[in-house]
């Protein structure tokens, strides 16, 4: 057996000892890793704890017999084979067992030749499956563009993280400005972990109000509130033994953390207007635009949850901290949308590409994105130059007026009321940028100008119809 290679894992259930021993030493194999439990009540802890390849139970048992196991095992663990030997075989019982989802069905006194090959084989079956789903996963590293682009010490740094945490289990939260590919690293943690095969669901938490929040989330039975005419699944539920990303974590309310916290902490739900809880196996990595620490000592971000959350932390530099990677970010963009639109592949001139290098990005690389997509679709010739280019888009950051002017003996009101209105000015009137840039959210904004009596001021007429 390749000492690299993972052992298959076996649990055998019975509450009899003197059987599981018989039934350990029976298919007992070096490359199998094999644990035991007294009871459906044990295997379940132990499910919840460690992933099995097989197990093997007991039909008869007190409390809870190998049906019921079963059922739990194949609602939780659907790729778990379950094998059930039991003495008392009837008919309908072991059609029971196959339509519950048992691999095979066995009686007492066991054959063990028959027993052993029965193992074998669907451990086999397992570990294709296995070399399957990793070979599916470095094919989708290497040829699909879901990993950071550049080569500046910030990517290559943020690179080596994904490496080293992608295998494991902790919650991760991805924190840097809008735009800088937040949902490109989770991805990319995804597609390097153990869960690539699974789903990957996205959550845009800003997105949702509150009222929906937790019905997205955990999902909710028919007839729970006005509106639910069906039963449905939540987020949480679809991506079982996935991963989930919930994009704008800082935009949930204090209500809905607690309940959310509630999930992380025991891997459990219960939908809305349900009388129940089942469990869920799944990866959370949450990611913000928002300072969250800022958020906690405003008392806006439940601290519990911020550090539950920020079991590992990676942080975005914004795309003017890595103009180094600017040439290499805009050839994969010019690949990328001359394949899309099938139009003939362009190059950057030297003169757009010094203009490029001296220009903030406050929009990040989702900014350079779509600047690369308009040059190209804007340009007649295989090159791109400043002749296609609003070279007033790319204006470095000293020809901004970005500074304001605040005399001694201003009020903080009015001092508030000046940060707001030069901002609103420094970004023509667009309502989501200007609230992106002061921290806050539009609501808030909007709160903002109704007290300063502007909500229908001209200050924002310019791009206002841009916020629906």
């Amino acid at each position: 057996m390749d000492e690299n290679t993972p052992r298959s894992t076996i649990l055998i259930v019975d509450d009899d000892k003197y059987v599981r021993t018989v039934l350990n030493d029976a298919i007992e194999q070096p490359q199998y890793a094999i644990t035991q439990a007294n009871s459906a009540e044990q295997a379940i802890r132990f499910l919840k704890k460690d992933r099995f390849d097989l197990v093997l139970s007991d039909l008869k048992m007190k409390k809870i017999d190998g049906l019921e196991l079963l059922k739990y095992i194949k609602t939780n663990f659907p790729e778990t084979a379950v094998i059930i030997i039991t003495a008392y075989g009837t008919v309908e019982t072991a059609v029971k067992a196959l339509k519950l989802g048992a691999y095979d069905y066995i009686l007492k006194p066991i054959e063990i030749i028959k027993l052993r090959n029965l193992v074998g084989n669907i451990l086999s079956y397992h570990q294709l499956q296995r070399e399957n789903v990793e070979l599916r996963r470095q094919l989708s590293h290497t040829i699909k563009p879901e990993h950071i682009l550049g080569t500046s010490p910030h990517v290559s740094k943020i690179r080596d993280i994904i490496g080293q945490i992608a295998q494991s289990q902790v919650t991760i939260l991805i924190e840097g400005e809008s735009g800088t590919g937040k949902e490109l690293v989770a991805r990319s943690i995804h597609n390097l972990s153990q869960r690539a095969s699974k789903p990957f669901i996205t959550v845009n938490c800003g997105a949702l109000p509150a009222t929906l929040f937790e019905s997205e989330l955990f999902g909710h039975e028919k007839g729970s509130f006005t509106g639910a005419i069906a039963q449905r699944k939540g987020r949480f539920e679809i991506a079982h033994q996935g991963t989930l990303f919930l994009d704008e974590i800082a935009e949930i309310s204090l209500e809905s953390q607690v309940n959310f916290l509630r999930v992380l902490e025991d891997s459990k739900i219960r939908r809305i207007g349900g009388d129940s809880e089942f469990d869920v196996d799944v990866r959370v990595i949450a990611a913000t635009n928002k300072n969250l620490k800022d958020k906690v000592l405003a008392g806006e971000f439940r601290e519990d949850l911020y550090y539950r959350l920020n079991v590992i932390n990676i942080t975005l530099p914004p795309l003017r901290d890595r103009i180094e990677d600017i040439p290499l970010l805009a050839q994969a963009f010019i690949k990328e949308f001359s394949r899309y639109h099938n139009i003939k592949h362009k190059t950057i001139s030297t003169e757009v590409l010094k203009k490029m290098m001296t220009y903030h990005w406050p929009g990040n690389i989702r900014e350079l994105r779509n600047f690369i997509e308009r040059a190209l679709l804007l340009s007649s010739a295989d090159l791109i130059t400043s002749e296609v280019i609003n070279f007033d888009e790319l204006k470095p950051p000293g020809r901004r007026d970005t500074k304001i002017s605040i005399p001694f003996g201003t009020t903080i009101r009015e001092a508030e009321k000046e940060l707001v209105l030069s901002t609103l000015k420094n970004v023509k009137g667009h309502r989501k940028n200007a609230a992106k840039i002061l921290g806050i959210s539009v609501r808030s904004l909007q709160y903002r100008l109704k007290e300063y009596q502007l909500e229908n001021g001209t200050v924002l007429d310019d791009q206002d119809h841009n916020d629906s």
